[in-house]
């Protein structure tokens, strides 16, 4: 007989023992015996047993069927309905985060409820094992990601719990590098990003570099950011580590060595003049340009408008790492600025150092003035010393020629006075 259908608040409900040993629904305004079971995808049932006000009365949603129940016959009823109630909650698992390649684990599944547990309560790992211990021995990356299933009986109920295995395994040397460029372009003024990079690895590693270079670094990114300074740096080996954060020793370890590219620290250098002093015509400067990896490619010195560019006026010294250009004065004019600069091929924006000079040279005229009374009085002097040794030698062969003629005048008369005498 259905007696009545009301409201009521569930959060007011309360299940307890009375003091006759019965189940109770503890309302707000009374004690209520019920007898409920709330089952899934249908209506709820709940029986009143018993009031202690003696008057029969529900408290349900409205969809509830509120039903009268024999004194009687309580106790079947309630025994009956008990069975049908559900589970309070899921049951959870317990299991390490992490396994070891290689190694063995346990995992727990638990009930964790304050009320009392039906008859046929039951916690199992099916397949694997019939009560709530599930044992995982030597495991395998293989078997990472690995779901297993708790499951627990209530009154007929199924609650599920679910662990998903997790192996560890690497870092190792052999899977663990450092990203980088080859060679990288800097003037001592630009940042480089290196990353430290494990591959075939769980879970993710924790980054360091064994380095105090590294001006930001990330440990979950692997990267390290720092300005290298080309003469300190080029060449260095720089190191990082990636460990396991499973609470394993696993570690794989990288180098990197930094191969940088970097324009010469220093301006052009001028040699053979000394500012102040006054150079002929004729002269040559040197302009040379040292250092840089590479060195620069071409040197370009230019005095007003002259300018000295073509290939075979570089001179590559390797000894000291310089390029040079000699170029020749050839002006007229007293004043002369001359300028100096160099090519760099990897990046020119990166060598715009210059070196200018201001010379001060003798003009033209003068300069061919002086080579005439300089060449002039050392030929002069050529002609006095050819007279000097040439006079004797002129006087003794005209003392000879003088003698021979007179000989040969006398003989020529001899010759005649003879001559007559035969005739006659």
């Amino acid at each position: 007989m259905i007696i009545s259908v009301r409201p009521c608040e569930k959060s007011s409900w309360q299940f307890a023992t009375s003091l006759e040993g019965k189940w109770a629904l503890r309302t707000a305004r009374n004690t209520i015996y019920y007898a409920c079971a709330l089952r899934p995808l249908v209506v709820s049932l709940c029986v009143i047993i018993w009031e202690t006000s003696g008057q029969h009365s529900g408290c349900g949603h409205d969809a509830f069927r509120v039903y009268e129940q024999p004194r009687g016959d309580k106790n079947n009823l309630l025994s009956e309905d008990f069975r049908l109630q559900e589970p309070p909650g899921d049951p959870t698992v317990t299991c390490v985060k992490y396994i070891s390649e290689g190694e063995s684990g346990t995992c727990n599944c638990e009930a964790r409820f304050h009320d009392d547990k039906p008859p046929d309560f039951s916690l199992m790992w099916p397949g694997l094992s019939n009560n709530s211990t599930l044992q995982l021995t030597k495991v395998t990356r293989e078997k990472n990601g690995t779901v297993f299933t708790c499951l627990m009986i209530w009154n007929g109920h199924r609650r599920t719990a679910n662990y998903t295995l997790q192996v560890a395994y690497g870092p190792d040397n052999a899977h663990t590098n450092i990203v980088g460029p080859r060679s990288f372009i800097t003037d001592g003024r630009r940042p480089l990003t290196l990353t430290c990079r494990a591959t075939d690895t769980n879970p993710s590693p924790i980054y360091t570099w064994d380095t105090n270079r590294c001006d930001i670094e990330d440990p979950v990114a692997g990267t390290c950011t720092f300005t290298p300074e080309p003469l300190r740096d080029d060449g260095q080996r720089i190191q990082c580590s990636a460990r396991s954060d499973a609470e394993n020793n696993n570690k794989g370890m990288a180098d990197f060595v930094l191969n940088l590219t970097y324009p010469p620290k220093d301006p052009p250098s001028i040699t053979g003049y000394t500012p102040g002093t006054v150079i002929s015509h004729g002269a040559q400067l040197q302009c040379s340009v040292t250092g840089g990896k590479p060195m620069v490619s071409k040197v370009i010195f230019t005095c007003e408008k002259l300018q000295l560019v073509s290939a075979d006026s570089q001179t590559i010294q390797p000894e000291n790492a310089s390029v040079s250009s000699i170029l020749t004065i050839d002006s007229k004019n007293n004043r002369v600025e001359c300028k100096c600069q160099a090519v760099w091929d990897p990046e020119e924006s990166l060598y715009t150092l210059t070196s200018q000079i201001v010379v001060l040279t003798q003009e033209r005229e003068d300069i061919n003035v002086k080579k005439e009374t300089t060449n002039t009085l050392p030929y002069h002097v050529a002609q006095i010393i050819l007279i000097v040794m040439v006079t004797p030698s002129m006087v003794v062969i005209w003392i000879l020629v003088k003698r021979y003629r007179a000989s040969q005048k006398k003989r020529t008369t001899a010759e005649e006075g003879e001559s007559l005498k035969t005739f006659t």
